[in-house]
């Protein structure tokens, strides 16, 4: 005769099942982390372009409104954007247009 609950083994298949999921459940949104790299990537991209064209470009980025590259690969103002998420910022330096990751 079978005892009411549940068998040492089923409760290690369920313990088991629940413990491959959990690390699913813990990512962060990784939509957030792809849009701030992204940034980078297209940033650098559009760098490489006025320097390959030797003219000036626009940056036509969200949050970079306004900002230029010339021909050398330099920006006409310094930026500070921010991402949402985890205090994800990126700082456009005045100058060589270099970017700083915070």
């Amino acid at each position: 005769m079978r005892s009411k609950g549940f068998a040492l083994l089923e409760c290690l298949l369920v313990l088991l099942v629940m413990a491959s999921l959990a690390p699913l459940a813990l990512q962060p949104d990784m939509s957030e982390t792809m849009l701030y790299h992204a940034f980078a990537d297209a940033y650098l991209l559009r760098q490489t372009d006025a320097m390959a064209a030797a003219e000036t470009l626009p940056v036509d980025l969200p949050g970079a409104e306004g900002i230029h590259f010339n021909g050398a690969g330099n920006v006409n103002q310094a930026r500070t954007i921010s991402f949402p998420g985890r205090d994800n910022l990126i700082i456009i330096e005045l100058g060589g247009g270099r970017l700083v990751f915070r």
